[in-house]
Parts: C-alpha cells; sequence; structure tokens
C-alpha cells in the first residue's frame, strides 16, 4: 500500500480488472437504489486504485448519504451510501473537516490519515463532530419525530435555522418546524444556475447561465472549497415554485427556497463539480427529460473522460532524428574510415574514426503532456550499454532560458515544463558501448511513467581512391 495513495491492492480482486478502460460511472438512481455500494470484495478499494491510476470516475445523485452507523444496530432502517461515506469522501472531495470513520479498519484507517497529512487543504474543527453535513442535510436530519423520520437515529450536535431573505423559517408546517426551521422534506427543485466556465459548460455543447433540469435535491456533505481540485461548475437554485412548505412533514416535496436563501453555494449546492479526475452530477433523482440537460451530461461525461491521466511522452526533436514506431527514434552518425592497411594475414583492414571526448553531439528533446489538468513533470535519462549497463544523464539545458536543470541523488530531473525543449549532451566517446538512449518521463498524476527511446547507428563514411 502506497503512503499517498489510501488503496490496499492486495484486496483488489483479480477479476476486476477494468484497466482497459478510462472511465467508470457510479449511478444512477434516487437513494441509489436504496442499496449500498458495498466493499464486499474489494469493489470500493478497486475505484480508489483506478483513480490512483489516473483513470476517471463519475459519481452521480446519492451516492453517499447521511449514514454513518453501523447496519443492524436498530438505528439504520436504511443504509445506502453507508460505505461511500467512509472510503470514499476524500476522494470526491466531501470530507472538508478531515473526519475518520472509526468503523474502518485499523489499516484503511491508518492509510486514510496518512493520506490527509499529505494534503494540506482540510479545514479543521475540534470535537468528535467532524462530518461536515451541509445545511440541506442537517435541515434534514434535525426533524426529531422518531415515527415519521427515518434518520433519527443519526445524532447532531447543533440546531441550524434556515431562514428566507425576512427572516422567516423556511419550513413552516408546524411549531416544531417554524421555530427550529428543521424537516425531512427532499426540497425538490428544477433549476441550475452556472458558477464557473469550462469545457463541462461549453463542449460539445454550449449551455446556458441558468438550465431547466429534472427533480433533484440536495446532498449531505460540504465540498472542500480549501481543495484546489474542487471546482463547481452548476449548483442547485431555487426553481419559485413553492415560497415555503409544501405537502408533508416528512419526504414531502419541500422547497427550493432552501437552495435560494444562499445562491451559488458551492459548499452546500453542488450540482456538478470535478475534483482532479473524480467528477459529480446531480443528475439520478428523476427521469431526465429536457434536452439542454442531457447535453450537460454528456460534457460532463466527455469532460471526465478527457479528465483520464495518461502518462506524458518525450518526443526528439532533432532535426536528423527519424521516428520509427510509436516512442522510437534513430540517429545515424557518420564516422570516417581510412582506405584501410594490409594486415600480416593479407586481410584488408580498415580503420575507423577514433572519437573522443570532445567529440560531442546535442541530442535535443521536449515532454508533451496531453492532460487537459496541470501536472508536475519529472524525467530519467539514462544511457543504456550493450551489456545493459547504465550511464545516467544527470544534467540537462533548457533552450529557451539557458536554465540547467540536474538530477537528485536518484537521477530524477524535475521541474521539466510540458512543450519546452531541452538538451543533452552525448559523447561519441561511448557510441560503441552505449548506442541506446532511454528517456522516461511521467507526471504526478498518472502512476506509470513512459519510456521513449532513441538509437545512434553509424554511417561509414569512406576515403576515395
Amino acid at each position: 500500500m502506497d503512503e499517498g495513495n489510501p488503496v490496499n491492492e492486495d484486496a483488489i480482486p483479480a477479476y476486476a480488472n477494468l484497466s482497459g478502460y478510462q472511465m467508470i460511472i457510479v449511478g444512477f438512481g434516487d437513494t441509489y437504489g436504496q442499496t449500498d455500494l458495498n466493499n464486499d470484495n474489494g469493489e470500493v478499494e478497486y475505484l480508489q486504485y483506478f483513480v490512483a491510476q489516473g483513470k476517471s470516475i463519475l459519481f452521480v445523485h446519492d451516492v453517499t448519504s447521511m449514514y454513518n452507523i453501523q447496519e443492524g444496530d436498530g438505528r439504520a432502517p436504511q443504509v445506502f451510501g453507508s460505505t461511500a461515506n467512509k472510503m470514499l469522501r476524500d476522494l470526491m472531495g466531501m470530507n472538508r473537516y478531515a473526519a475518520v470513520s472509526n468503523q474502518l479498519t485499523e489499516e484503511a484507517r491508518e492509510s486514510l490519515i496518512r493520506y490527509q497529512a499529505q494534503r494540506p487543504y482540510y479545514d479543521f474543527v475540534s470535537g468528535k463532530e467532524r462530518h461536515g453535513f451541509t445545511y440541506y442535510g442537517l435541515k434534514r436530519m434535525g426533524w426529531t419525530k422518531e415515527g415519521q423520520n427515518a434518520n433519527y437515529g443519526n445524532k447532531i450536535p447543533y440546531r441550524y435555522m434556515i431562514t428566507n431573505t425576512e427572516g422567516n423559517a423556511v419550513c413552516g408546517n408546524n411549531d416544531f418546524s417554524r421555530t427550529s426551521g428543521f424537516n425531512n422534506n427532499n426540497d425538490i427543485t428544477t433549476t441550475a444556475s452556472k458558477l464557473n466556465e469550462g469545457q463541462i459548460t461549453s463542449y460539445p455543447y454550449k449551455i446556458g447561465d441558468v438550465l431547466p433540469i429534472a427533480e433533484t435535491h440536495g446532498q449531505w456533505y460540504q465540498l472542500n472549497m480549501e481543495d484546489p481540485e474542487v471546482t463547481v461548475w452548476y449548483c442547485l437554485s431555487d426553481d419559485h415554485y413553492c415560497a415555503g412548505w409544501n405537502e408533508t412533514a416528512n419526504n414531502g416535496r419541500g422547497t427550493a427556497l432552501t437552495y435560494g436563501v444562499s445562491p451559488n453555494d458551492a459548499t452546500n449546492n453542488y450540482y456538478i463539480y470535478s475534483k482532479g479526475n473524480v467528477f459529480y452530477s446531480g443528475v439520478g433523482h428523476s427521469n431526465v427529460n429536457g434536452d439542454m440537460e442531457a447535453k450537460l451530461f454528456v460534457n460532463t461525461m466527455i469532460a471526465a473522460y478527457r479528465a483520464s491521466y495518461e502518462p506524458p511522452v518525450i518526443e526528439v526533436t532533432n532535426d536528423e532524428a527519424v521516428m520509427n514506431g510509436s516512442q522510437n527514434y534513430s540517429i545515424e552518425l557518420l564516422r570516417e574510415y581510412d582506405n584501410g592497411v594490409t594486415a600480416d594475414t593479407g586481410e584488408n583492414v580498415q580503420n575507423g574514426e577514433s572519437f573522443t571526448e570532445t567529440d560531442i553531439i546535442d541530442i535535443t528533446f521536449r515532454p508533451i503532456d496531453y492532460n487537459p489538468a496541470s501536472t508536475n513533470l519529472a524525467c530519467w535519462i539514462y544511457l543504456e550499454g550493450t551489456d545493459g549497463s547504465k550511464i545516467y544523464v544527470d544534467e540537462i539545458v533548457s533552450l529557451s532560458d539557458n536554465t540547467v536543470l540536474k538530477a537528485d541523488s536518484e537521477h530524477k530531473i524535475q521541474g521539466i515544463a510540458n512543450g519546452r525543449q531541452y538538451k543533452l549532451i552525448y559523447k561519441k566517446s561511448v557510441l560503441d558501448t552505449h548506442p541506446v538512449v532511454k528517456f522516461e518521463v511521467k507526471n504526478n498524476k498518472a502512476p506509470a511513467k513512459n519510456t521513449t527511446t532513441l538509437t545512434l547507428t553509424v554511417q561509414p563514411l569512406f576515403e576515395l581512391d
């Protein structure tokens, strides 16, 4: 298990090999079809592994839930989302206060704590209650009538009132709701509003600033907006269908004014967001019939697919370099030979030019990273011998500003820039023993390296009689 990746690769089932796929969609269904995305056979750990490999996942509506208590203890009649709550919230950017479930195994807890320690962009609060529920979630969980509310086993530490612009509680069906702001309604809305511009909002379809959507509702956990990878594209907003409480005190339609009291609230009322190569869409509560919402979902799928992190490549840019297939190049060098002398045996021997330490060639190259998200690039360069030995190249020069980049103690050259040209100096004196140059390059997203091979060959140049 890698400390930077909370994945127990030993627990991944052999049959769960989806390496040929670039994206997984997890959904659809309100309350996730009343079932839990469990990890009995390592399924959730495989999702962690899939993301760590630089591949994309699109999560949709109700993958997580308010249920953080043990199934079967008499207080959890529903358990959808409980495993995702424990194991996927950090991956999804939904763990603002770095909560760590006491229901994880000790190994999983320690791995998650290491993962969080390496990412300094969590908010921290004192005390044991660190879930970071949205105010939508708190509104529902604060409804205390056990006969009407399946959430009563989840304890929250304080009361929260949601009021409109006049200061009146959004909920008003009885004295409790009017004075507390709590009820267990869905607070359905049919409108989303744009918060940020990007590929999701413009490719391949141009999406408007205000979007009619199929009926849906808020989610349970606040986003960690301190995370630089989290970007919210659309938020739930007030559709003005109901000015206040509607229908029953439990699981009714409610009112979208819940979102209207805090317009474009990315932390609480997200509808579509991304976190690196992980995406979320609020689609799934009901059937999608609107053309524009369907187009937005297509945009989201394409953005998620294109966010899959592939290893970068190295291009050899010498004018005389010939590409021989994928990531294989060759350069032909000239070597002068004399007319030959007759040896004692009578055999004609031709003597090739002897290269010295001062005979060099500049090999130029550039890293190319096709990932849409910003990444950090590093490379390892070595000369490969005919006997399998390696001579590492520990210094390269940027052609744009002559900056010298040096390798660390493990021959890793960091800080190379996407698309920028560099050069290394190859001494022809090692041509006979180490005629191959190997470039290994990777970014900080995809765990695998890509290798480019340059083979130096000799073209004899004979003297004329």
